[in-house]
């Protein structure tokens, strides 16, 4: 679900509008404000992040934030400007079982205490998938017929939400409003969906220290 939701919603609908940022504070950013609202389907949106090591292989977590901030998985939290600790995890996900330094022993022991990792006696498992670049390129192909047509609802889902949005928006604004339409892919296209499938038995509720929403891809 993970790889389909990717492709069809972030890769196959990317530069469908080009964003205009403005200047605020010396940085690029598209500002705006939103009604709270109490929605059970995916409150917080969703989070597409990815970090990688020198040689290029990448971590890829795709975070679905639910109903609440608080039943986030938060999985590139764990990687989150830890540099040491993206390289270790990586380096054992490409093979590598010992001659670790201490400092990557300690990185080794928060990775199995948060789930990524398993210690088999001598042995380190990962707990997420890891793939070649080759094999991730077949993974993808064998459900391209599902992501073109989850793509192209993608974007009939937000065209219609966008339409929503600028019928309330003065003429001034409008462009803006289309721009804005179109950022809340992740939320409307991502989070939702996944939170109706775990409410209705498709996908079950993440258990504690499992991590089903990332993946290494290895160059």
């Amino acid at each position: 679900m993970q790889l389909i939701l990717e492709q069809a919603v972030i890769y196959k609908n990317s530069g469908v509008v080009n964003y205009t940022p403005s200047n605020h504070g010396g940085h690029n950013l598209l500002i705006w404000g939103a009604e709270d609202f109490d929605s059970r389907y995916g409150r917080y949106g969703c989070l597409f992040v990815e970090d990688k090591n020198e040689r290029g292989d990448k971590i890829r977590f795709l975070e679905f934030f639910a109903n609440s901030f608080r039943e986030r998985t938060f999985d590139f939290g764990h990687f989150w400007h830890r540099g040491s600790r993206v390289n270790t995890f990586l380096e054992i996900s490409a093979g590598k079982s010992d001659g670790f330094s201490e400092s990557d022993l300690l990185e080794i022991a928060e990775l199995i205490k948060a789930g990524f990792l398993k210690r088999d006696r001598d042995n380190l498992n990962l707990c997420v998938p890891v793939y070649t670049a080759t094999q991730y390129e077949q993974v993808v192909s064998l459900v391209d017929t599902e992501i073109k047509k989850l793509a192209g609802i993608t974007r009939q889902l937000l065209e219609i939400s966008t339409d929503i949005l600028l019928q309330h928006t003065p003429i001034s604004l409008k462009k803006q409003a289309k721009e804005i339409g179109w950022l809340k892919r992740h939320d409307i296209a991502m989070s939702g969906p996944v939170e109706i499938m775990r409410s209705n038995g498709v996908l079950r509720r993440v258990g504690e220290n499992e991590r089903p929403a990332v993946y290494v891809v290895l160059k």
